[in-house]
């Protein structure tokens, strides 16, 4: 095996392992937070976390991908110091911005008082990543994976253990604040101290121009994303208020949240097998719709328990002060299940190189459903209206990305309607029934019927899409699986 393979093969694999860690571990400090704090709580964070995500994407301007995507040879240290002092004085001129100008406007706008002292300390998080930018795109160009992995993890820990103390202690929503800040901040001394690199005073226009090119198209695609999936917290929190909007965040988190997390491992793995597969189409469209099905395995078993056991575990494990958020879930669940129909399609279009028109669906997505929908979903019927809206807006883009995808990769209708049979069958047969046996028998008894039937599912159904996946992660080729793919579909 060549050094570059063992080093991609190394990638995967911490790549893999940092991002189910901490993408649970994260999860795992929010559930524990809502089980000490109260949506209020959760409601205020969620409406400046509207804006300030919006300030990080316009923060980083692609310094990072652009340093990323340069050949060595044309790589010079200049671009690195003035790639970092750029984004060093940027940071700085946006946090003087939103210590006088945007956090008042934002308080205003919410009517929150609180926001004014909110937003600045959540704005840490830009001049820490500003800090930190060229060191981690030195860790990823090198293929530093594990080091990566590392202080991720270990910032995440000590991050997400203060943040439970402080919520113990009736910090309240500050608990909150400080579990983002207090992670950016220890990244910082780790970035440098695994990196073994450090700015030069030097600074170089031409170079400047160069990586600013190259960024500021990834930048428009991060803001039209940021549009699209903050809307709701904008107009929920504008129109009804921090409480409210703390229910709906919480139903978000134990839904979108959840399958984002896993759709994101999964496109960290499939983008360099698609990139792979460029010049043979028919096994990059088999080795899509495989990964597809393989998705919605892993995501649907975990959304229908929640649909089907929301309120019983709400109650039981975060108190009845999060009841109000049940009827969101439900609602919310049924976007993860249309969603999951054209999930990790990011991946697919970037490997490539169509981020024009992902640029372009995203702004279609963002401006023509999600904000309109979401907006007349409130008008109509509040806060419910406001999940139904989203819902509905996640139905035209999976119906926008679906149609764009088989033109462009030409896979047939009834090809991909093969992949929806096993997921589709396993709502049907485990979710129907449990629904049914709800209304007669005790949830702890239908939960474990629900638990029983879809391992016996797994066991009867998907085997192939288990092995798909084991032998994709662990041979990084799909030599083994083309007769196999060929004779299903």
């Amino acid at each position: 095996m060549s050094r570059l393979k063992r080093k991609i093969l190394g990638g995967v694999f911490w790549t893999t392992t940092e991002s189910v860690f901490n993408r649970s571990f994260d999860l795992i400090i929010q559930f524990l937070l809502a089980k000490l704090l109260f949506p209020e709580d959760f409601g205020v964070v969620g409406m400046a976390i509207v804006f300030v995500s919006f300030l990080q994407v316009v923060n980083d301007l692609g310094f990072g991908n652009a340093l990323i995507q340069k050949k060595n040879m044309l790589l010079t240290k200049s671009h690195h110091s003035t790639a970092f002092w750029s984004g060093l004085v940027w940071s700085v001129c946006l946090l003087l911005l939103i210590y006088f100008v945007i956090s008042p406007f934002i308080a205003a706008f919410y009517n929150e008082p609180i926001l004014i002292k909110i937003v600045p300390a959540l704005s840490i998080t830009l001049l820490t990543s500003s800090l930190s930018v060229v060191q981690r795109a030195r860790l990823t160009k090198q293929m530093q994976f594990k080091k990566l992995a590392v202080i991720n993890s270990i910032s995440n820990i000590i991050a997400g253990s203060l943040a439970f103390f402080l919520a113990f202690k009736g910090l309240g929503v500050w608990a909150l604040v400080c579990y983002s800040v207090i992670k950016s901040v220890i990244l910082v001394p780790l970035s440098f101290l695994a990196s073994e690199w450090s700015p030069r005073l030097n600074w170089s226009e031409e170079h400047f121009k160069e990586i600013f090119g190259f960024g500021i198209f990834t930048t428009g695609t991060s803001i039209a994303n940021v549009v699209a999936q903050k809307s709701d917290y904008l107009l929920v929190g504008k129109f009804l208020g921090a409480t409210t909007l703390g229910y709906y965040a919480f139903a978000f988190l134990l839904t979108n949240t959840l399958r984002s997390q896993i759709a994101g491992v999964i496109n960290k793995v499939m983008f360099p097998v698609y990139v792979t597969m460029q010049d043979e189409p028919e096994k990059l469209i088999t080795t899509y719709l495989r990964t597809l099905s393989v998705n919605m395995m892993l995501v649907y078993p975990i959304i229908l328990l929640i649909y089907l056991f929301a309120e019983y575990f709400l109650i039981l494990f975060f108190g009845a002060k999060w009841t109000h958020s049940v009827p969101l879930i439900k609602i919310l669940c049924i976007s993860v299940f249309i969603q999951m129909w054209v999930n990790s399609n990011q991946a697919l279009f970037r490997s490539f190189g169509r981020v024009r028109l992902e640029f372009n669906l995203q702004l279609v997505k963002s401006f023509l459903f999600f904000v309109p929908c979401i907006f007349f979903g409130i008008y109509s019927n509040g806060v419910s209206g406001a999940a139904w809206g989203f819902t509905v807006a996640t139905l035209l883009s999976a119906l926008l990305t679906f149609v764009y995808l088989k033109r462009i990769f030409r896979f047939p209708l009834n090809q991909y309607l093969a992949v929806l049979k096993v997921p589709l069958s396993l709502l049907l047969a485990c979710g129907g029934s449990s629904m049914v046996l709800l209304n007669f028998i005790d949830w702890p008894f239908i939960l474990l019927f629900y638990l029983l039937s879809v391992a016996i599912f797994f066991v009867l159904f998907a085997k192939r899409e288990v092995r798909f996946m084991y032998q994709l992660i662990k041979h990084r080729n799909l030599t083994f699986m083309d007769e196999e793919l060929k004779r299903e579909y």
